[in-house]
């Protein structure tokens, strides 16, 4: 069998920067809009970032899937064009929502690298919204347990208390504060009666 003939680095990068443009600029209702066909590794990775940190609400950390697609787009026009967007979320929206300029950039842009990038967003949504999920559960069991354990603790605090010693410790209690006094006679003479009976 005949070795395969190896591809240099070089002849590999030269073929590229022969065939490929990095960047489009068409006009769009007299804006210069330019497109970068690919993102660079760094800028895909902050794409994903950005858009699925979108997706969830920074106080409790809440699903919100409605975000997704409109946070996709903010991305898709300040990662492969040049558009700078407000501050304000209504206006991005608005924005967004009442122009055409998403389309139009995403007409420029390399649909593989783009899909791949929508894959990720996807299976990072749902693997952060499962961890969110199984952290609920956890917390919930440990909940339970803790409720568990408080009513074990509190049973075996009353054990050996019957009808006669809550009657007893009640009477002491006057008007919501409590007479020592009466506390210790109730319980002294509760003892004497248990005392007795055996």
């Amino acid at each position: 069998m005949a070795k395969m003939k190896k591809i240099s680095v070089n002849a590999f990068e030269k073929v590229m920067k022969e065939t490929y443009t990095p960047t489009e600029t068409f006009d769009w209702n007299g804006i210069e809009v330019t497109v970068k066909k690919n993102l660079s590794l760094k800028e895909m990775l902050e794409f994903v970032d950005s858009v699925v940190k979108s997706c969830f609400t920074k106080d409790t950390n809440a699903y919100m899937p409605e975000i997704k697609d409109f946070a996709t787009k903010v991305c898709i026009l300040e990662k492969y064009a040049n558009f700078t967007m407000p501050r304000n979320v209504e206006t991005q929206y608005t924005l967004i929502y009442q122009t055409d300029a998403v389309e139009r950039v995403l007409g420029y842009v390399n649909p593989q690298q783009f899909n791949e990038i929508c894959v990720a967003i996807a299976k990072k949504v749902e693997n952060l919204a499962q961890a969110n999920i199984e952290a609920v559960n956890r917390q919930m069991n440990e909940l339970y347990n803790a409720f568990d354990n408080l009513q074990t603790q509190l049973a075996g605090l009353f054990e050996g208390v019957d009808n006669a010693d809550i009657r007893a410790v009640a009477g002491a209690l006057a008007n919501g504060t409590l007479d020592e006094e009466k506390l210790v006679k109730a319980y002294t003479s509760q003892t004497e009666v248990k005392a007795g009976d055996q």
